[in-house]
């Protein structure tokens, strides 16, 4: 299990971004992500309900019309150092976001295992980022389609007891 857990979402212009997800020595770049889904508000969701002790949670990146999407379980390993919490996190793709077909029909394009806190920390940073570069409006005026996250974000913040900046 490694704590090495980095995320970036860099919006490309109206309604489109790109994700990246690196945990140790694994890596997945998801091109076209599209505004149809709440990208961002959901990843910031999902890591708060992990950072807040959630033993599951889903989410999916349209990208019109293939789907990412992201599951992630907690699961405990017993090694010599004693038993440690673990995060695992796969990401399958399908080609059609619409079908919802069940994840037997997915291919399997990511798989790693880190720590909880290390994912949660690593949105909460990216997420942090995006507010800092562009704020309210300017996410807005972006991606246009769902505001920024705000209060996931403030809540993520919470549960992981970071000092909340001021937003607005």
């Amino acid at each position: 299990m490694t704590d090495a857990v980095k995320v970036d979402f860099a919006l490309q212009g109206a309604g489109w971004a790109d994700c990246r997800l690196e945990i140790g020595l694994s890596v997945l770049e998801m091109k076209g992500v599209s505004y149809c889904t709440d990208a961002l508000g959901d990843l910031v969701r999902v890591a708060a309900l992990i950072a807040a002790g959630h033993h599951a949670g889903t989410l999916s990146f349209d990208g019109e019309p293939r789907e990412w999407r992201w599951i992630l379980e907690r699961h405990w390993s017993d090694d010599l150092k004693g038993v440690e919490p673990g995060l695992r996190i796969r990401i399958f793709g399908f080609p059609d976001i619409y079908r919802h077909a069940p994840e037997s029909e997915g291919h399997l394009e990511f798989e790693a295992v880190c720590g909880p806190d290390s994912f949660a920390l690593a949105v909460e940073r990216m997420a942090e980022s995006l507010w800092d570069a562009l704020g309210a409006d300017g996410y807005a005026e972006v991606w246009g389609a769902a505001p920024f996250p705000e209060r996931a974000l403030a809540g993520l913040k919470a549960v992981l007891g970071s000092p909340e900046k001021t937003t607005a």
